[in-house]
């Protein structure tokens, strides 16, 4: 069975467990990045001949040019997958049949990519402006309205990629300017969104009705095939970083410059946790520390010191 066959059967079997359209995407893409990775490689897709190595190879490649969290994440994307192919048991879904179409996972015993505490990288405050530039009189044209809404969103919020493809119109409280959004876990949260964002959440739906696939689904973000999905909301802001000049630019640093905002103005953890969805204060704890490095790295430039010329 060929690995794309193998994902549909998968995330049939997640639906019937009662996934969410959210985690079903983000489990979807993490194949779909491993599917690209061995056509790229001219590896095997077949699911009985997929070796260890590849797998390894492809966290390997994630560990290279993305994050530890994006390679963490996509190897327990894998691993179910592997583990549904095989008896379709994992230590978490004992209750899921499987496909048993493989004798044992690939990835069996396979140690998962640790997350180091390296500090988490934000974007400069030129790199946003740049990028908010962008965003900026996006004329009559419906992709560029769209994508300029999608930056926005994101900078006011922090929401998980996943969260912001999963968007249905009834999710949006275009009066009070609060979004609901679905977390982990089925957890759902409310998030407000400042004015500047329903200014361009405002102009895509102006035109919104203008896309093909309007009338058959109530998702707000909508593309050339129908809604958008984790990855085509990724092409957007990737492709949005590079006209600011922001390479690889992905949806987790928007997060990440949306939470340094909260701590520079001076929100309070708790206040953080609940805009973010996290059910615990380590995350909340690992950006505040990112913020109180940049606070000190700031504050030893403008005092100028080991710089006699800067003191004089």
């Amino acid at each position: 069975m060929q690995l794309s066959d193998a994902r549909d059967s998968w995330l049939r079997a997640l639906r019937a467990e009662g996934a969410s359209p959210n985690t079903q995407e983000i489990y979807s893409s993490a194949v779909d990045r491993f599917l690209e990775y061995l056509q790229t490689h001219h590896r095997p897709t077949d699911v009985a001949k997929i070796e260890r190595e590849d797998v390894q190879g492809f966290i390997t490649h994630l560990q290279d040019t993305r994050s530890q969290a994006t390679a963490h994440n996509r190897f327990r994307a894998l691993r179910a997958l592997f583990n549904y192919c095989a008896d379709g048991g994992d230590e978490r879904t004992l209750r899921r049949e499987g496909l048993c179409i493989i004798d044992r996972s690939p990835m069996r015993r396979m140690p998962p990519p640790k997350l180091d505490d390296r500090p988490i990288p934000l974007l400069t405050a030129e790199q946003i402006e740049a990028l908010w530039h962008l965003t900026e009189r996006p004329g009559r044209d419906f992709r560029k309205r769209r994508d300029s809404a999608i930056i926005r969103l994101f900078l006011a919020t922090g929401v998980r990629v996943g969260e912001m493809a999963g968007l249905h119109q009834d999710d949006l409280d275009l009066r009070g300017q609060i979004v609901t959004v679905g977390g982990k876990g089925h957890k759902w949260r409310r998030v407000p969104y400042s004015g500047a964002a329903a200014i361009s959440l405002d102009r895509y739906l102006a035109v919104r009705g203008e896309n093909r696939w309007v009338s058959q689904t109530e998702r707000v973000w909508l593309g050339i095939k129908g809604h958008m999905t984790v990855s085509g909301i990724q092409d957007v802001v990737e492709r949005m970083g590079a006209r600011a000049g922001v390479a690889d630019l992905h949806p987790h640093q928007l997060r990440h410059v949306f939470v340094d905002g909260c701590f520079a103005d001076g929100m309070i953890e708790k206040d953080v946790e609940s805009l973010l969805g996290w059910s615990s204060s380590a995350m909340s704890r690992r950006y505040a520390s990112a913020r109180r490095a940049q606070r000190a790295i700031e504050t030893y430039r403008r005092l100028g010191i080991g710089d006699p010329y800067r003191r004089s």
